[in-house]
């Protein structure tokens, strides 16, 4: 993931904020590792106890200086050099979109295309080029890795999440939020490959169940 993010052609600077939340494996040590080969480009957030994802991700969020922000999430890597600078180039020049994402390949863990590819197959049905807020509540189209969004509107609800205090808010309840007050561009083009993992989080027992219901309902209202 940090490769990737690294491995960027751009004409201006940038910066990778890594919030690394209390990992029990070397997860910091490697960031840390990555953060003294790249000095004043990479900054890595530690944290001396587990703030869970929806904690994690506003705080890192926060800490974004840039005009835009990007997302990658650990299990995840861009695939396109120039992802950055294409997306960015967009958002200047269509100041009436608030963010752009793109399309995915899919990958196991052995970074292999996986036999059951069928949810990518549906969403290539189902994505538009230019989703409204209830394209969006219907079927989530967004592939988090691919995103590129202004900084403004991202810091505001993260601010939100953190003074309400909302634990369900994953990236999906982000994208609704900015689907009912700007408009978003979903591009043709493969930007990352997203790793599909028995350990994936998402995945895993409730937590998307526990968390659909409330993102739904807080966007509605």
């Amino acid at each position: 993931a940090i490769e990737g993010i690294m491995a960027q052609e751009l004409p201006y600077i940038y910066e990778l904020i890594i919030g690394e939340d209390h990992s029990t494996d070397s997860t910091r040590k490697t960031c840390l590792y990555f953060e003294r080969m790249h000095p004043g480009v990479i900054r890595v957030l530690g944290s001396e106890t587990n703030l869970g994802i929806t904690g994690n991700f506003a705080r890192t969020l926060a800490a974004c200086s840039g005009k835009y922000i990007a997302i990658c999430e650990g299990d995840d890597f861009w695939t396109d050099n120039s992802k950055l600078h294409k997306q960015v180039r967009f958002l200047e020049e269509h100041p009436e979109f608030a963010m752009i994402s793109g399309r995915v390949d899919m990958i196991n863990e052995q970074g292999h295309t996986p036999a059951d590819t069928s949810q990518l197959e549906e969403q290539l049905l189902r994505m538009k080029r230019a989703p409204g807020f209830f394209d969006l509540l219907e079927y989530n189209m967004i592939n988090t890795p691919t995103v590129c969004i202004r900084k403004d509107v991202m810091t505001r609800l993260s601010d939100e999440v953190s003074t309400r205090k909302l634990w369900y808010s994953v990236d999906y309840w982000y994208w609704l939020r900015i689907a009912s007050q700007y408009r978003i561009f979903i591009a043709d083009e493969i930007y990352a490959s997203y790793r599909v993992h028995a350990d994936g989080v998402s995945r895993k027992g409730n937590f998307l169940r526990k968390r659909m219901p409330r993102i739904r309902y807080d966007a509605i209202s």
